[in-house]
């Protein structure tokens, strides 16, 4: 069985994430700013703090060896519209949604070593296909699909595959941060006309990081059940 390191691991898609991935025998890393219900190993930090990237993987590597795979799950979600976003918050988000993962994989990819086998996936949203009236959240999610793609196309060849997983509306407390309004009618838009349960966006994660399907590399898959196609 592989490692595996999962951000945003102590609540939400990222524990159901840890949890799946625990329960097939692979050995997971969390790297959070709370304590997760359950790890192999635990790094506490702010992943907003980009600088730190380099010193997490290093912690990882030290406690369970090479990582094979990363799941970012981790974000920030402000539920404000344009009145309330300001350019600071709007910076702050895109530093923890967008710039983030994108110093993790960097700091993943040690030159000095043999390039991972494994997979990246990355936790966009709906909100990057269909927009979202938090600015910050919707453009760092449309964000993510860009890097995936651009991820897939640099590391081609090299041997890790990028993918991304973008949910609808799921019931985490995230979610349910949103005012209620604007979380029904996301609701009332989806096929069966409820949230996702945690584990149903965990179980397209768990698929890529156990099948590894490099031959779609760059591909979104998604899991928003109509609210977007």
């Amino acid at each position: 069985m592989s490692n595996v390191l999962v951000t945003g691991g102590s609540g939400g898609i990222g524990q159901a994430v840890v949890q799946g991935l625990r329960a097939r025998g692979h050995r997971v890393a969390v790297a959070d700013r709370n304590q997760p219900q359950e790890a192999d190993c635990y790094v506490q930090c702010d992943l907003s703090e980009t600088e730190g990237a380099g010193s997490l993987i290093a912690s990882v590597r030290t406690a369970l060896g090479a990582i094979d795979s990363l799941v970012l799950c981790a974000a920030r979600y402000d539920a404000s519209t344009l009145d309330g976003c300001t350019v600071d918050s709007f910076t702050s988000v895109l530093r923890m949604n967008l710039v983030s993962p994108f110093a993790l994989v960097r700091a993943w990819l040690d030159p000095s070593a043999e390039d991972p086998r494994g997979v990246v996936v990355l936790v966009g949203s709906a909100a990057g296909h269909i927009g979202s009236r938090d600015p910050g959240y919707s453009a760092s999610k449309a964000g993510i699909l860009g890097l995936t793609r651009s991820l897939a196309l640099n590391l081609t060849g090299r041997g890790p595959s990028v993918f991304s997983v973008s949910p609808g509306i799921v019931d985490t407390a995230m979610s349910r941060a949103q005012p209620e309004e604007r979380r029904e009618m996301a609701i009332s838009r989806t096929m069966l006309k409820r949230a996702a349960r945690p584990e149903e966006v965990a179980a397209a994660i768990l698929w890529l990081v156990e099948t590894r399907p490099h031959y779609m590399s760059g591909a979104d898959l998604n899991v928003s059940n109509g609210l977007t196609w």
